[in-house]
């Protein structure tokens, strides 16, 4: 029961047990009809107007101050909240019972805390509360109430409608180790121009046809003038702009979320999908999915801007258009954040065509980054899952002259057969020389795994 309620609770049996006290105040009055008898009746009636009186100042003098109830941390990391409780009267505050909340990603209350306190006249009064925080997101915090008592303990009063802060939980970040993105951005000459198979647009030169280029890049003409019999491949300049870019996919694959579910359960998954606990694990795994995604990304941008490569991060915005944007300081970190905070299953009940099509706009802005004349000279994708199309999208850039990079984020619950399955199509990015990185998220922080 929340703290008001309580005080509600609490207040109806004190006014109980005050009507059977002045009723047996009044007892005498009735049996003996002398005016001393009024006595014991009139003092328990001033004593409860004084105390009703007394309590009505305190409310009125009583104030909260939550303007350092927000804040910034990594995930992981405590913040420090503080509040102020004020009495401006010059009467003291016998008890303060004050309930202050911290709601999680879905605004239910994730800690409630519950403190009781004195205040001597014209007394103020600090409380710091150190919280830790899971996941990333923007939280929030405040009062939810306050309950203020008078001397005797007879009434009390609730007040409630604090205003509230908020806390933003950023990406926590992480190395690349030896990865260096300068070198995958450097190009040719100054001009940036590279010679590639697809995705150019002038004619440069030819060389030996390697296994994969596509047909129509053959020249049929020198090939068959060729004694040798052997084959060529057009080559075609392309502009390369020597920067960095991640593109972020808030997509998962309900494979994986499932598979990492099953890997920590003790029962079987037929009997527990319609289970309240089982969908708030669901819940934890999708956040946790989130988590390392969008720390893959920030890490990279982080880490490339440190080579100084500058680079930029691609993502959908809550109304799912594409936006850019650049993580020069922390702020832009708590922006990113905030505007690209969400997670959504391919395959969604209810909403499936509605998650594939935003999926595919997240596709269609790598393909336009990695394939455009103007893209990045690295391209990274973050996301949580892997198949055919994301592994020709990624095949396709590093054959525009391009270095992709896979940023691979998965659940910290999914292991043995469930994580060899979601790995396999690696296989492929390793034989096109697509490096990878496979990032897990814990509660402590995301970390590479695999490269």
């Amino acid at each position: 029961m929340p703290l008001g309620g309580k005080a509600r609770a609490k207040g109806f049996a004190k006014g109980l047990l005050l009507l059977l006290a002045l009723l047996a105040c009044g007892l005498p009055v009735v049996m003996l009809a002398h005016p001393i008898s009024y006595v014991p009746l009139i003092a328990v009636c001033v004593l409860v107007v004084l105390s009703w009186v007394y309590l009505r100042i305190l409310r009125a003098t009583f104030s909260c101050d939550l303007s350092q109830m927000a804040g910034s941390c990594e995930r992981g990391q405590d913040v420090s909240l503080r509040m102020t409780l004020v009495n401006a009267s010059v009467l003291p505050h016998p008890r303060v019972d004050v309930a202050f909340f911290v709601s999680d990603l879905f605004g239910d209350y994730d800690t409630v805390r519950t403190v009781s306190v004195a205040l001597a006249p014209r007394e103020s009064a600090n409380f710091d509360f150190d919280v830790s925080f899971a996941h990333l997101g923007r939280y929030e915090a405040g009062v939810e109430s306050v309950v203020l008592h008078d001397v005797l303990g007879l009434f009390s009063a609730t007040l409630d409608g604090f205003d509230s802060g908020h806390v933003i939980v950023r990406p926590r970040l992480f190395d690349f180790g030896e990865l260096d993105v300068l070198a995958a951005t450097e190009s040719d000459d100054a001009e940036h121009v590279k010679l590639v198979v697809n995705g150019g647009t002038d004619y440069a030169s030819v060389r030996e046809y390697r296994y994969g280029d596509p047909l129509k890049t053959v020249h049929w003409n020198l090939t068959a003038r060729n004694a040798a019999g052997e084959m060529y491949t057009r080559l075609y300049e392309t502009y390369v702009n020597p920067s960095a870019c991640v593109v972020v996919d808030p997509f998962a694959d309900p494979l994986t979320v499932t598979a990492a579910l099953d890997a920590a359960a003790d029962n079987g998954h037929a009997a527990r999908k319609a289970d309240r606990a089982y969908q708030a694990a669901r819940s934890e795994v999708l956040m946790g999915v989130f988590d390392g995604v969008m720390e893959a990304a920030v890490s990279f941008s982080q880490f490339a801007r440190a080579q100084g490569v500058e680079c930029t991060v691609r993502y959908l915005d809550r109304t799912c258009s594409p936006s850019t944007a650049c993580l020069v300081s922390e702020g832009d970190s708590d922006r990113l954040t905030l505007d690209a905070m969400r997670i959504c299953e391919l395959g969604s009940e209810g909403e499936g065509e509605a998650v594939a099509g935003q999926a595919g706009l997240v596709m269609g802005v790598l393909r336009e980054e990695g394939l455009g004349q103007r893209g990045a000279g690295t391209v990274a994708f973050a996301t949580s899952r892997i198949d055919d199309a994301i592994a020709s999208a990624l095949e396709d850039i590093a054959m525009c002259g391009r270095v992709p990079v896979l940023l691979l984020a998965l659940p910290s619950g999914l292991v043995g057969r469930s994580r060899a399955e979601r790995l396999a199509p690696l296989r492929r990015l390793a034989a096109a020389g697509v490096p990878y990185y496979v990032v897990e998220a814990t509660l402590a922080g995301s970390k590479v795994v695999t490269a």
